[in-house]
């Protein structure tokens, strides 16, 4: 039953929802997460909300472990700090310096 549910929370998450976990696992708080977003921080707490009862999870660490079992979100392919401004670029699991460690250039 478990992973009949997971299947349909997978297809189900939509894009917004999808943005607001990555953006949640990366440890951004809701009020960024809405500046990201341009949406309210009660339209946060929604998606959250909404992508937790789609996957059958109570609470948001919870819901990044199922994520990242569903592949919804793959380890290792987003920083652990956010970019220092609000309008910066936020990495993507396709960011060319994948693999290396945060603040290290690629020379070639």
């Amino acid at each position: 039953m478990r992973d009949l549910r997971s299947a349909r929370a997978q297809r189900a998450i939509t894009d917004e929802e999808h943005e607001a976990l990555n953006l949640l696992v990366m440890g951004l708080s809701r009020e960024v997460i809405a500046r990201r977003l341009s949406r309210s921080i009660r339209h946060v707490h929604r998606l959250i909300a909404s992508a937790k009862a789609k996957v059958g999870v109570r609470n948001e660490l919870q819901l990044a472990i199922a994520a990242y079992r569903l592949g919804l979100l793959r380890p290792g392919t987003y920083l652990l700090e956010p970019p220092a401004s609000p309008g910066a670029a936020l990495p993507t699991p396709a960011r060319r310096n994948a693999g290396l460690p945060l603040g290290a250039a690629d020379d070639g």
